[in-house]
């Protein structure tokens, strides 16, 4: 196997090429030869106009999510392809106060939490899960959503069902069960800027439906950037991305179960350069114009090179009087960032961060039966993670006479954490649930040296010697929901929320350790059904008491952490689908959004021209908090005597967003439209989907920062567009 720190532009472009047409023989090869049984799949179209019901795990155990006291979203494969979601960066607009910034790591903000951290230590305060099992660290997250049943999107704190405590929410990707049946589905695709898919699923049973096997392959290369870097010479703004995982299931007895699963993934490319604002002074004296929408003039190279494994283990043993889990996980990473904040041919400040991190997590539950009354589930959860930079290395103008400085450090953190949930009925149509999760954390940071790089050689600067924090913490849930009928339901609840602590790895000295943040959440919401299950209406109202807030401040020591004292948020959300017709849908979301530092003495600040300055945030809106989002969408299927037509289309729209806590660089509102065309024949095996991304070319940043050397934006995605042709049997 190649690590990806050692695949260069080049020979990325020779082996990705090569690996598409592999799998693409393959995937012929195998829908050639697949067995007439796989068309016993290939249903008709449903006619019934009502919804249906969607189970959901968001409690950690199956059931209707309008039966959930949570607020949640739930896409499905289908509704993915339509609204063109391929990866979960794809999300922000199809939920509601969701948005995101991508900059050398992909960060959710939702409801206004969230961090701009993007150090590998960094634990994203909402959280990515793939069939439960936690995914530590900002890289290698952006996923992709092939081989997958379902999404779900948990809103707010989830600190007493998941394993790593979080104050914003989780993204949960639930994979595909082979049990289920044989199944064979392959696609590829085309689009501008020279860019090819592939994919696929095959899944099947052995030994009399005991085992069920299942594979799934997504890659994706974007042969042309976006841009260009008129310094250096090269194509700017373009990612690709490989990933194939495998799952099996085994019935080892009628009441045992064992469930294997493996994902890989890799990824190369530019997709983060960095602009300064026009009206910046930059370092050289300067001001910086309007360079080009995706032009960029950095005299040092902007990558982003990673390759990730997840591997876990599941068994399920039934007991009778109960039901008892256990799932043993191991994840790696490993990445190489390069990148420039310079804005300038002029390299003023660059970095280069080789890091990785792992993590073992094991976890034990011992959950009701689906027929108790009182649902309840107990347990203990273990992790064991470890984040190093090897080392981080800032270079540039900045550091002259030396070459560069270089930053070794490890942060390890060991958690224990018991756990448990019971929902008991204590009326008609009337329940309470009850939970609590007490996590004992211990947060090191270890191996750290700083070295000075000059001409003549590499001496050190310091060794500091190891550090020890603590993040040990309680967090909660209570929740209230009654069925006024049997398809409205209303709910409260309160949550307390925990983001664990940890250290400025990347800091040029010795920055004391930033402490845990913590949410109180208090929620009113309601679910409901009209018209036969056809109408479906959620919304809910939230206010959140949030403390030791954890926000990135850009310093001259380097970019850290620090603790803001408190921040008060508030606001409202909501999401309807209406099928209408048998063959039209129309969804929708919307949020509004008010989050005001209450407390921040000693903020940090950066005029125009990256001069800092101390302030109180006091009143100031928390960055990456729009005041309101919305989307709309619609999908319309057009029968005919050659097959059927669907027309999708949606409309997602973003407030003004603040880049930090000064409101001085701000990402301005935006709208996006996208759409698709789909026909599909009457076996419904094949399909063939033009689409378009972006569909009027609006001109929006993805992304914003404030530096001791400037404010410095990242432009979104252009319009894109391309051909997708599908085969299910």
């Amino acid at each position: 196997m190649i690590a990806i720190s050692s695949i260069t532009g080049s020979r990325i472009h020779r082996i990705l090429p090569a690996l598409l047409g592999t799998a693409s023989l393959a995937a012929l090869t195998v829908i050639a030869t697949a067995p007439a049984a796989y068309a016993q799949n290939a249903n008709p179209p449903s006619t019934d106009n009502s919804i249906g019901e969607i189970v959901v795990t968001a409690q950690r155990r199956s059931e209707s999510a309008q039966d959930v006291p949570i607020s949640l979203a739930v896409l499905s494969p289908t509704e993915m392809t339509a609204m063109g979601v391929t990866d979960i960066k794809d999300l922000p607009g199809k939920i509601p106060l969701l948005s995101e910034t991508q900059d050398a790591g992909l960060i959710y903000f939702l409801r206004g939490i969230g961090s701009t951290s993007t150090s590998i230590n960094n634990e994203p305060s909402v959280a990515t899960y793939v069939d439960g099992v936690y995914m530590f660290g900002l890289y290698s997250n952006n996923l992709p959503l092939n081989g997958l049943e379902r999404t779900e999107v948990l809103v707010g704190p989830q600190g007493t069902l998941f394993g790593r405590n979080t104050t914003g929410g989780v993204i949960q990707l639930v994979t595909r069960d082979p049990m289920e049946g044989p199944a064979l589905e392959s696609y590829a695709g085309y689009a501008n800027y020279n860019t090819t898919t592939l994919g696929g699923y095959a899944s099947d049973k052995y030994l009399d439906g005991k085992l069920g096997i299942g594979a799934a392959l997504d890659c994706r290369h974007q042969g042309d950037g976006w841009g260009r870097n008129t310094t250096l010479g090269v194509p700017a703004y373009l990612y690709s991305y490989c990933s194939a995982q495998f799952k099996a299931v085994a019935q080892v007895t009628e009441t045992t179960k064992i469930t294997g699963f493996y994902l890989f993934g890799r990824s190369y490319g530019d997709p983060f350069e960095s602009q300064y604002f026009p009206g910046e002074t930059r370092p050289d004296g300067s001001v910086a114009i309007n360079q080009g929408r995706y032009q960029a003039i950095a005299g040092s190279p902007n990558n982003e090179a990673s390759t990730s494994n997840l591997g876990y283990i599941r068994v399920d043993q039934e007991l009778g009087f109960a039901d008892l889990s256990s799932i043993t996980a191991y994840r790696t990473t490993n990445v190489d960032l390069n990148y420039a904040y310079s804005g300038t041919p002029l390299v003023i400040v660059g970095s280069y961060a080789p890091a990785a991190t792992n993590d073992i997590t094991e976890e034990l539950q011992l959950a009701s039966t689906a027929s108790s009354k009182i649902k309840w589930l107990a347990g203990f959860y273990y992790f064991d993670g470890e984040a190093k930079f090897t080392p981080f290395e800032l270079y540039g103008l900045a550091f002259s006479p030396l070459l560069s400085e270089q930053i070794y450090s490890t942060q390890q953190n060991i958690s224990l954490a018991p756990f448990g949930q019971a929902t008991l009925p204590i009326g008609y149509d009337t329940q309470v649930t009850l939970g609590a999760r007490y996590t004992d954390e211990t947060v090191r940071k270890i191996d750290e040296s700083y070295y000075l790089v000059s001409p003549v050689g590499q001496g050190p600067a310091y060794t500091p010697p190891n550090q020890q924090s603590d993040s040990s913490g309680a967090t909660w849930r209570a929740a209230f929901d009654h069925k006024f009928i049997p398809d409205i339901m209303g709910y409260v609840s309160f949550n307390r929320g925990l983001k664990s602590g940890g250290y400025n790895l990347s800091a040029t000295t010795n920055v004391a350790p930033y402490a845990p943040e913590k949410l109180n959440a208090y929620e009113i919401g309601l679910k409901s059904e009209f018209f036969n299950r056809s109408l479906q209406v959620n919304v809910a109202a939230f206010y959140y008491d949030y403390k030791d807030v954890q926000v990135l401040e850009s310093q001259k020591n380097g970019i850290n952490t620090v603790n803001a004292a408190h921040e008060t948020i508030k606001g409202a959300d909501g999401d309807f689908t209406f099928r209408a017709t048998s063959n039209w849908k129309i969804w929708g979301n919307a949020g509004s959004l008010n989050a005001i530092y209450d407390s921040y003495p000693n903020a940090v600040g950066y005029t125009a021209g990256g001069v800092q300055f101390n302030f109180n945030a006091a009143g100031k809106r928390s960055p990456y908090a729009p005041t309101f989002t919305a989307a709309v969408g619609s999908t319309y299927t057009i029968p005919s005597p050659i097959g059927s037509f669907a027309l999708d289309g949606w409309v997602q729209h973003q407030a003004e967003e603040f880049a930090g806590p000064a409101n001085i660089v701000h990402i301005p509102a935006y709208t996006v439209v996208n759409a698709s065309f789909t026909w599909t024949d009457d076996s419904r095996r094949w399909s063939v989907a033009a689409w378009a991304k972006n569909l009027l070319d609006e001109h929006y940043l993805q992304s914003a920062i404030e530096t001791a050397f400037g404010g410095f934006q990242t432009p979104g995605a252009p319009q894109t567009y391309g051909l997708t042709v599908s085969y299910k049997m």
